[in-house]
């Protein structure tokens, strides 16, 4: 099951819910996803990103197009 990370824009707290793709559709619809600490429905949703990992001669590297980018 999908969870979903928001931000709270009245206490600035951070939650999550896990619901299905269909009940997270009908929440945002009907304006139901409401911060946990103090209630309020005034929350935006927070993406996160995944890392990359890649492979090359030298092992494993982290972030960064590769080596021979000099990215990182």
């Amino acid at each position: 099951m999908p969870q979903y990370s928001f931000e709270c824009q009245a206490c600035r707290k951070t939650f999550e819910i896990d619901v299905s793709m269909s009940e997270y559709g009908a929440m945002r619809k009907s304006d139901s996803i409401a911060c946990p600490a103090c209630g309020s429905t005034n929350v935006l949703r927070r993406f996160f990103t995944a890392p990359a990992v890649t492979r090359s001669s030298g092992g494993v590297q982290s972030g960064g197009c590769g080596p021979a980018c000099g990215c990182g």
